[in-house]
């Protein structure tokens, strides 16, 4: 799963981004890991492409939601990921 939406990142902007979560750690209800920011283009190929950006997030989630998730849905409330608006199924081709 990821997040989408468009993104102004220090004066830049992108219309189209996507941030994934990775590195997830979890201590008891403590979630804790990186969002990886792309651009359309090098979402569109995973493989090899470098992040936009790498923004270390902790969140706190209940023992039902994956870590994943917890990451996610905790982006989409923070002011730094202002402009993504929804989460959506990873394809890369």
């Amino acid at each position: 799963m990821s997040i989408k939406g468009s993104w102004n990142f220090r004066g830049a902007l992108f219309p189209e981004a996507y941030a994934t979560a990775h590195n997830t750690q979890r201590n008891g209800s403590n979630v804790s890991g990186f969002m990886a920011v792309y651009s359309s283009e090098a979402y569109a190929n995973l493989n090899g492409s470098l992040p936009i950006a790498n923004i270390p997030l902790q969140t706190n989630a209940s023992s039902t939601v994956d870590n994943d998730t917890a990451l996610e849905n905790y982006a989409l409330t923070t002011q730094i990921f202002n402009g993504f608006t929804s989460v959506e199924s990873m394809t890369s081709t």
